[in-house]
């Protein structure tokens, strides 16, 4: 049975409740119950399945209200205007390289800060990235932190952007020759 509708989906959509296999088995045939609903014309079924159909509707936009309500009552988005400052989650864009036997325990929370240019959309905003990222400008809200600047008592603070390195970019090396080896089992 469905909590917001107070039925069960076989009812709504079939106009029954049907037998469990355990009352099957139990019942012989001559003991199988037919169909609950009983009316004197197909028309009037039809009309008391739209009726409960249309409640079970009305329940279920009642709950999503109600979830909705909930959910959004502590879920509020920054909104940021050009020329604010805001800091990228590089997990969530997946910004970060992860080598073997290498963790994402000591990587950078964010990454910035970046310029905000303009509001794209309600959720999204152009921000000015430098060319190490290669990704889109544009960048969902669910990405994007504000951005505190360092407070006045504890001076100039260095912020680092640190680039994204591809392989591609990175230094090649000839092995000259192997030290040792062991193996790891």
């Amino acid at each position: 049975m469905h909590t917001a509708t107070q039925q069960t989906p076989a009812f709504l959509l079939r106009g029954f409740q049907p037998l469990a296999t355990a009352n099957l088995l139990a019942l012989t045939a001559d003991h199988v119950q037919r169909p609950s609903k009983e009316s004197k014309s197909a028309e009037e079924f039809k009309e008391s399945m739209d009726m409960v159909r249309d409640l079970a509707k009305d329940a279920l936009k009642v709950a999503q209200s109600l979830q909705q309500k909930y959910y959004n009552m502590n879920r509020t988005h920054n909104i940021y205007k050009p020329g604010d400052l805001v800091l990228i989650n590089p997990h969530s864009l997946r910004l970060l390289k992860r080598g073997k036997g290498k963790g994402n325990k000591l990587n950078m929370r964010y990454k910035g800060p970046f310029e905000v240019l303009e509001q794209v959309s309600p959720v999204s905003y152009r921000l000015r990235l430098p060319g190490s990222y290669r990704i889109h400008p544009v960048i969902n809200i669910a990405h994007l932190e504000n951005y505190k600047p360092s407070p006045a008592k504890f001076g100039k603070r260095p912020t680092k952007h640190i680039p994204r390195q591809d392989f591609e970019q990175m230094p090649e090396y000839e092995v000259e020759k192997i030290v040792s080896e062991r193996m790891i089992t």
